[in-house]
């Protein structure tokens, strides 16, 4: 076909066009969820995000930022960038798939006869709109994360090896290589998951340049393995490394500024650089030439990172880890805040521990580096420790739970200090919890839920009910999750629950198999992506039970391979069909039997990948900062209840008075110096501690002498936890050398009573007998962690001067240091010394303002917007609030605002069951405040919902009803809590109450009585 090229230029760009408009059209209007609004606030100031940081990605989004019409408009263009990444992801897959098609006929682009043209565009367009159409990349494309471009770079790199493969025997065929090379740095810059399509590269090089051999193709992928390996650990690491002993010199030996030696490498390293390449070109070094101008062009592509530096350097406002000189910048990209994990051997979860090493490392003290930093690391009883550890590490208790759970483990008993008997993981339930778990369920699961369906966007720990993969065929479905039929409504209609009838995996399988009948070669190379950007991944993250969220949005590479096979799964059709029918008819109808595939799977993607009109990340971040008064300090703890608000803040310039201090980066020596600056209109905070006494590990958790009989002032006790002394330290069982202690278990802040009322802490109008002369903190007798430690530095030093709260999503062990002396405002709690009484103990007023004029819900009652589990979730602080300030009112027998309270939450959460989690108190207070009829509807309608789950529940095995025994009980319950409900209000339903929960509690015998349901 003559005009091939030319066709295929133009249904690769409608493709793309495809794809761009259906991102566009369902991009979320502003910060989504998670690490969205940290990226879109280093994106519109440059700022330094957490490590290993992103700065080619600021970069780019900087550049769209300033397209923004106002600063409210800036999310919705990072998001525009992403959502364009993703298309031009498409475009390249497309080009991709067609170039591996022409080899596939085994032609050139006007060899192609007309069939074969038309099926070759038709692989290319099947397979590039299955990926468009695909849950996980559709899920990065419509947000401002560095997934979306990560994955544009894996395209390009990928496309640009085939163009190379396609000219390698002309005279400039290499310049492709080095644009390969610095694509490759580039992309270091976003993400280091690109990185792992070269070994892919140097398969199609091998089978480029070489006669293949089973020899030659495995010393392929080692050549790969090596090449990854020197970017990803010669490269990156040892750069920066080379630069610090340089810098060392130059300070320390010197007396030079700090990143003197930096520069001075920089330029030496250029220099190097410059002469190799003229040399090797001088010499006609072919090979040598083109490996010198591949690394140069990575290191350029790499320098994006010089961005971090020297803004770290300016002390923006959002600077994590302070990586302002090449020491820090090292621990920055070697995320070493993070912590390390074992890979090919190391402890079990239940190793005890043998012995601790602590090394000193550099870090920098104003002027020049010392070796301030304690890295401590463990040794292990040897009997507990394996080759490729899974199931690894010290861990919470639940974890080990998962591993005995997912892994079978019986073990085998080992003798531990004479006494104790420990049983030690075989390494067949090491291997079983791999299948099982981190494969079977963190990819395999992700891949079906891509290729298979669906069940629906709750995260499951491994359950018949939640997260898992379906197909849409009864007989599949129903032999492993139980019958599919009658399921309960918030099942049935999620949004999430995707029926693809497993077509896109079936035309893939297809595909694989025709690629390996007609091409081994490119097969191998897509296969050796495919795996790297999926199993590869799985075995290196090695992760544990319990993720915080789901994963799969990192397995995008590997479903970006699977798509091409999707695509060739057509020419798979085309083969079956040509037998009866001629070639141009077997074309089309290939096409038109393989399109149902991507259009399947935008059907039923569309209505939870649709975004538009979401709202809830940026308005939870602003109320949370309206629930302070000015200049207030917040305690926040996870991603969603920190990242919001920073966004708002460094974006959109509200309540800048604020001061947002993340008890998860609190143990951190560059986040305490970060509290001592004054940023925007919040000044900084007053503190005993220096960052120099918290570097690294060093206080890494303070035991606390509990047999003291005085009381200390916290003030005292934490200058005696900070000093250096000798006398202020002892021996203890956390360290092999002197540490400091906290000198008493419980300690005081002294109320200067005239300050806390000129500051606005409590109200002026207090009398001294109504304001507490000291608050009492009991510190926990386990020992203080470095994090507690700032919480109780930054309370004790400015709790009289400025309004401190506690976020209301932190954990209880810091709430609990308070928990006498805390008020509800809000989304937080108030520090404070007010005595409360009945009606002093919820500032009503305060409260009925916010959630009843100030807080926004933008779009929580609109039906048609999507809302997942996660954006779900973060509503229950909003529930509670509602809740609370009904309660409150109702205790001062105001219930006409109490009624009014409960028409707002009604209003802004309509009631449907599992979406509500407070369903038995506000019908009680419905009743409380009278409105008979609207509880008694709301009962009914909950009742009815509870009914339907209830009798699928009883349909399911016994052991998958043991995996749900928490939905079981709590409905059981529920029903309990109303027959108490309606004995007291409602005497006409109490019968039919009573009736259903006495069938449950015989249909459920044991779950009744493992939860003591009475």
């Amino acid at each position: 076909m003559k005009n091939f090229k030319l066709f295929d230029t133009i249904f690769g760009w409608v493709a793309f066009v495809i794809a761009a408009t259906t991102y566009l059209l369902t991009i979320e209007p502003t910060a989504s969820l998670w690490d969205c609004g940290e990226f879109i606030s280093s994106a519109f100031k440059l700022e330094v995000g957490h490590p290993p940081g992103a700065p080619l990605f600021a970069i780019m989004g900087r550049i769209f930022s300033l397209l923004a019409p106002s600063v409210d408009k800036v999310a919705i263009m990072l998001n525009s960038m992403s959502a364009l990444a993703s298309a031009f992801t498409i475009l390249f897959l497309f080009w991709s798939i067609t170039h591996l098609m022409r080899k596939y006929f085994g032609k050139k682009n006007n060899e192609l006869t007309l069939s074969e043209s038309v099926v070759t565009l038709g692989c290319g367009m099947v397979g590039a709109l299955a990926y468009t159409f695909s849950d996980s990349f559709w899920f990065s494309a419509v947000e401002a994360e560095v997934y979306a471009t990560s994955s544009l770079f894996t395209a390009v790199i990928f496309w640009a090896a085939l163009k190379w493969e396609e000219v390698a025997d002309t005279k400039h065929a290499n310049r492709w290589l080095v644009l390969i090379a610095y694509f490759t740095g580039l992309s270091i810059g976003v993400h280091l998951l690109n990185l792992l399509v070269i070994p892919a590269i140097a398969m199609i090089y091998y089978f480029k340049k070489y006669t293949p051999t089973a020899k030659g193709v495995i010393l392929s992928i080692i050549t790969g393995g090596i090449i990854l390996i020197a970017v990803l650990y010669v490269i990156v690491p040892w750069i920066p490394r080379i630069a610090f002993w340089f810098d060392l010199l130059f300070v320390n030996g010197m007396g030079l500024p700090v990143n003197s030696g930096t520069i001075f490498f920089i330029i030496i390293f250029a220099a190097l650089l410059s002469y190799l390449i003229h040399y090797t070109h001088k010499k006609g070094k072919v090979l040598a030439n083109t490996i010198v101008l591949c690394v140069t062009v990575i290191s350029l592509g790499f320098s994006s990172y010089a961005m971090i530096l020297i803004r770290a350097s300016a002390n923006t406002p959002m600077e994590q880890n302070n990586p302002d000189n090449i020491r820090t910048l090292m621990s920055y990209l070697n995320r070493e805040q993070y912590g390390d994990w074992p890979l090919f051997s190391g402890p079990y979860y239940n190793a005890p521990r043998t012995g601790v090493n602590v090394d000193n490392v550099f870090t920098k003290n104003k002027d020049k580096y010392e070796k301030l930093q304690e890295i401590i690391t463990y040794t292990y009883d040897k009997r507990f420790t394996t080759m490729l550890p899974r199931m690894h590490g010290t861990v919470e208790a639940r974890h080990a739970d998962a591993y005995k759970e997912w892994g079978n483990v019986k073990g085998k008993a080992v003798a531990v200090d004479g006494n104790t008997t420990e049983r030690v993981p075989t390494f067949g339930e090491n291997l079983r919890f791999m299948f099982s778990y981190q494969m079977g369920w963190m990819y395999w699961r992700y891949f079906m839920w891509n290729f298979a369906g669906r069940q629906n966007d709750y995260q499951g720990d491994g359950n018949c009910l939640y997260g898992n993969w379906i197909s849409g065929i009864d007989f599949i479905d129903n032999a492993r999750l139980g019958p599919q039929d009658e399921l309960p409504d918030f099942l049935a209609n999620n949004k999430a629950r995707n029926k693809y009838y497993m077509l896109p995996l079936l035309l893939g399988i297809l595909g694989m198999v025709v690629h390996w009948a007609r091409n081994k070669k490119d097969f191998s190379i897509v296969l050796m992506l495919f795996f790297l950007t999926g199993i590869a991944i799985v075995i290196y993250l090695n992760q544990t039970p319990y993720q915080p969220r789901e994963r799969d949005y990192a397995y995008v590479g590997s479903f970006y391979a699977f798509a091409i096979w999707i695509g060739i799964g057509v020419a798979g059709l085309y083969e079956l069909i040509k037998k009866i029918s001629p070639g141009t008819i077997a074309a089309c109808a290939a096409i038109i039997l393989s399109v149902s595939v991507p259009y399947i799977m935008a059907k039923e993607n569309w209505d939870d990948h649709d975004r538009s009109g979401r709202y809830i990340a940026v308005d939870f971040g602003r109320n949370y900062l309206e629930s302070c008064d000015k200049n207030g300090v917040v305690f926040t703890y996870g991603d969603n209840d920190t990242f919001a608000l920073w966004y708002n803040q460094e974006v959109e310039g509200k309540r800048t008075d604020v001061r947002v201090a993340n008890t998860s980066y609190l143990s951190s020596d560059w986040y305490y110096e970060q509290l001592l600056h004054t940023y925007y209109d919040s000044y900084a905070l007053k503190l005993t501690a220096i960052p120099e006494k918290i570097v690294g590990s060093v206080r890494n958790i303070i035991p606390v002498k509990t047999d003291a009989n005085s009381q200390w002032e916290l003030k005292d006790a934490l200058t005696v936890v900070m000093s250096d002394d000798i006398r202020a330290k002892a021996m203890t069982n956390y360290s092999e050398k002197p540490v400091n202690y906290f000198p008493t278990g419980t300690v005081k802040l002294t109320v200067d009573k005239n300050k806390v009322r000129k500051n606005g802490i409590v109200s002026d109008s207090l009398s001294d007998d109504m304001i507490y002369d000291q608050i009492n903190v009991q510190l926990p007798k386990n020992g203080v962690q470095k994090n507690m430690l700032a919480i109780l530095d930054i309370v004790a030093n400015n709790f009289e001067e400025r309004p401190v709260y506690l976020g209301q999503t932190i954990p209880q062990e810091f709430t609990g240091l308070f928990k006498n002396n805390i008020k509800s405002v809000g989304l937080a709690y108030l520090i404070t010394p007010e005595k409360f009484t009945r009606e002093t103990s919820y500032d009503v007023e305060k409260n009925y303002d916010l959630f009843m004029n100030k807080y926004q819900y933008r779009g929580l009652n609109d039906p048609d917007i999507y809302w997942d589990e996660v954006a779900n979730r973060m509503t229950v602080w909003y529930r509670q609030g509602f809740l609370n300030l009904a309660r409150a009112l109702i205790d001062r027998g105001d219930m006409e605002r109490a009624k009014a309270v409960l028409d707002k939450y009604d209003e802004v959460f309509p009631f449907v069951h599992k979406l509500d989690i407070s369903e038995t108190s506000i019908i009680h207070l419905r009743y409380t405040v009278n409105d008979t009829a609207k509880a008694g509807e709301q009962m009914e309608a909950s009742m009815n919902n509870i009914d339907s789950e209830l009798a699928y529940y009883a349909r399911l095995d016994t052991d998958k009803q043991i995996g749900i025994s928490n939905e079981i009980a709590q409905n059981i319950t529920t029903l309990r809590n109303y027959v108490m409900l309606a004995s007291l209000y409602s005497k006409d339903i109490e019968a039919k109450v009573t009736d259903r929960f006495n069938l449950y509690k015989q249909t459920f015998p044991e779950i009744v009585k493992a939860y003591n349901i009475k």
